[in-house]
């Protein structure tokens, strides 16, 4: 059943502001009719001064307005002059009401009916190893909506050709997830069992070379031994299996990355990349995602500037690095270093916590140290691949490392600054936050789960697919519910006594002064006389009859003035 809306919400109305002009204009004679319904109320029980108020209002402002200066020192009466003023009032507020509605009127725009379509287009790229669409590489700028930025880039680089006029959103679709758990394997060790496993390191490189400490239920410190292959030095490369399905239902997410040139005190902006894989035995759909911060703390590991760059204090994952490098105490003079004959090349910290995977590595080669933050988590979920039918089915079959996208934080923020201190190039740069690369990862991730089968890619064929609701945008305006509210107020009850009061009243109290001299010639002469006559003013005529007589005679005296004892209401002359 539809809620109804309350009164704080907006109604939208889709006119022109031509339309709308006219519905005001409407509304203020409505209102400034329903003033002047009230003055024959007053003019019919307000004495013989009121028909002579009504038709002065009926005027306008400056005849009131004059003929309110010369009754100053006239004989009439207080309660004259006060009705007087409040018709100044009362037709001045009708008439700039609608002027205070249209200030709680604002342009807005509202979308049709969508239709759902699936569109392709082409989109180069890299047909490999790995596959992905050059071009994908979207920046994010400070304090950016991730998932804002990628919906837009799905608009305005995946549409074909878009037509003006009209709204499109890639269709998101729910999911439920089928894992919440997530273990870690190392080489062919499982220190972590759980229905999503991840491995973030190479199994080639990682079956003799390696040793693992168990520091809590769900931290790990894994140990490189010195001479093997640098491990940072290339692109993380991380694979995710799923359920007992093993390497048959697997995901990889890389890393883009490239180490600069200057290998000593470097950052490299913020990266998260994104992978989507699809199996079609069990209809079942990954997504991964995966942020990394890459920096170089240069041939020294200071703990306290690593702390301050990543913006966790108090990160277990830090203090237990700090530890593995500084402890058993480092050889004297070179803290920070690791210890002179250490055979570790490499040290890792990796946490899995329900889906995200935290890991911290930092690896001493060359007399420098190069370390990277990475923030890593996958979805799995069953989605019908019903929207999969433009695609080429054997391509995504066959397909288990496509990047989608990859999102970098461009932001000056990561400005390297080197300072020279004691013969070491040290760093100093804007620290960056672990807890929003954590939100990040985790928001990517959800909003490429939603797009779930709505989105596919035919590497081999160079074709994005994607599905869009297309709703054609109209035009209006917004009008909260409780300015139509009270305008609906106003508009019957002046409706209502308008109606009334001509029905009820009627002629001559509701005349205007030349349409009662017209009616009374008309029963004079048992003739009907035209709505428009002929006037003269000297003499002053209608239709060849003098209204007043050529002798009047006013009695001086302003506290009795003839006829006042009379009732005027029915002059037996014109």
């Amino acid at each position: 059943m539809p809620q109804m809306p309350g009164l704080t919400d907006k109604a939208f109305l889709p006119i022109s502001i031509f339309v709308l002009n006219v519905v005001l204009a409407i509304f203020r004679i409505i209102l400034v009719s329903a003033v002047g319904a009230c003055f024959v109320i007053y003019a019919r029980y307000g004495g013989e001064y009121a028909n002579s108020v009504r038709w002065i209002r009926s005027v306008g402002y400056l005849e009131m307005f004059q003929t309110l200066r010369s009754t100053k020192n006239k004989h009439v009466p207080g309660s004259v002059k006060r009705a007087l003023v409040l018709g100044i009032i009362v037709t001045l507020a009708a008439s700039l009401l609608d002027k205070g509605i249209a200030a709680f009127i604002t342009p807005a725009t509202r979308n049709g009916t969508p239709d759902r379509v699936v569109l392709n287009s082409t989109q180069p790229s890299i047909f490999g190893d790995i596959g992905y669409f050059l071009g994908w590489k979207l920046s994010v700028p400070d304090k950016g909506n991730v998932t804002e930025i990628m919906r837009k880039a799905l608009i305005s680089t995946a549409l074909p050709d878009p037509k003006d006029g009209y709204d499109y959103n890639p269709v998101e679709l729910d999911y439920n997830a089928t894992c919440n758990n997530s273990g870690i394997r190392v080489g062919g060790t499982v220190l972590r069992s759980a229905c999503m496993t991840v491995l973030p390191f190479p199994e080639d490189s990682f079956k003799t070379l390696f040793t693992t400490t168990n520091q809590a239920d769900n931290r790990y410190l894994i140990t490189l031994q010195k001479g093997a292959q640098p491990y940072l030095s290339l692109p993380l490369e991380w694979k995710f299996t799923y359920g007992t399905a093993g390497d048959n239902e697997y995901c990889v997410v890389t890393e883009d990355y490239q180490k600069p040139l200057n290998s000593v005190g470097f950052a490299v902006p913020l990266r998260t990349s994104t992978t989507k894989c699809f199996f079609f035995e069990r209809e079942n759909v990954a997504v991964v995602a995966m942020t990394t911060a890459r920096f170089s703390p240069n041939s020294v590991y200071n703990a306290t500037e690593v702390q301050d760059y990543l913006a966790e204090g108090s990160n277990e994952l830090l203090v237990a690095m700090d530890e593995a490098i500084n402890k058993p105490s480092p050889a004297p003079g070179r803290p920070g270093q690791p210890q002179n004959g250490t055979t570790v090349g490499m040290w890792a910290v990796i946490r899995a916590t329900n889906t995200t995977i935290d890991f911290y590595a930092c690896e001493y080669f060359d007399s420098s140290f190069e370390c990277v933050y990475a923030v890593g988590s996958s979805i799995l979920f069953h989605q019908p691949f019903e929207n999969l039918k433009n695609a080429t089915d054997n391509d995504l079959r066959e397909r288990r490392r496509d990047r989608y996208m990859t999102l970098e934080y461009f932001m000056s923020a990561y400005n390297v600054t080197p300072v020279d201190t004691d013969d070491d190039v040290r760093w100093k740069l804007r620290s960056v936050s672990i807890e929003k690369m954590r939100n990040d990862t985790l928001a990517v991730a959800d909003y490429m789960a939603q797009l779930g089968s709505s989105l596919h890619a035919d590497f081999h064929n160079m074709k994005l697919y994607v599905q869009y609701d297309i709703a054609k945008i109209n035009s209006g305006f917004e009008v909260p519910f409780w300015v139509l509210v009270v305008a609906g107020i106003l508009l019957v009850v002046s409706l209502l006594s308008w109606q009334m009061t001509n029905w009820l009243i009627g002629s001559p109290y509701n005349s205007s002064l030349y349409s009662v001299i017209r009616s009374r010639l008309s029963s004079r002469s048992n003739t009907s006389i035209s709505k428009i006559m002929r006037f003269r003013f000297e003499p002053l005529m209608f239709e060849d009859v003098k209204l007043l007589p050529d002798h009047v005679e006013y009695s001086s005296n302003e506290e009795h003035m003839p006829g006042d004892d009379k009732d005027h209401t029915n002059p037996s002359t014109v």
